[in-house]
């Protein structure tokens, strides 16, 4: 590996740079598949606080027709109602938008939904880090629609 003009060093120092980040992301999926076992993962987390905080038939709201196992916990799907909300949320009636919502905390960006949720549990046991190759134990949040004046 050469680069031109940059000294005799500059190929290996390359190379080893480029060696180190992946060495970092492998370390962080391995993190992440680590605090994803079965029943200590974010998903689980939030699915048991969903089950002993939001009463049956409540209506949750998800950005996907279906849920998704990269973004929604395990819940028993018959004890509530899932909606699908189309974006943009500003779109939406306010009165008609569900009174929960469980999506990733690094997806609603813009487009009213920050105007219309609040967050009210997070589950990210490692504080935001993320490998790029995997939704090992991928964040979660809860979200309660604001009150609509």
């Amino acid at each position: 590996l050469a680069v031109p003009g940059a000294g005799r060093w500059a190929g290996p120092a390359v190379l080893a740079a480029a060696l180190a980040a992946l060495g970092l992301d492998a370390a962080r999926a391995g993190r992440n598949f680590a605090a994803g076992v079965a029943g200590r993962s974010n998903a689980d987390a939030a699915g048991a606080w969903i089950e002993a905080n939001l009463p049956a038939g409540a209506a949750i709201g998800l950005f996907t027709p279906a849920p998704m196992a990269d973004r929604f916990p395990p819940i028993p799907f018959s004890r509530y109602a899932l909606a699908f909300v189309r974006q943009p949320v500003s779109a939406a009636d306010p009165k008609r938008l569900p009174r929960w919502f469980v999506t990733r905390p690094d997806w609603p960006a813009g487009d009213g939904f920050d105007a219309a949720y609040a967050p009210v549990a997070v589950f990210d046991a490692l504080g935001g880090e993320r490998d790029a190759f995997t939704a090992a134990n991928f964040p979660v949040a809860v979200y309660e629609r604001k009150l609509i004046p």
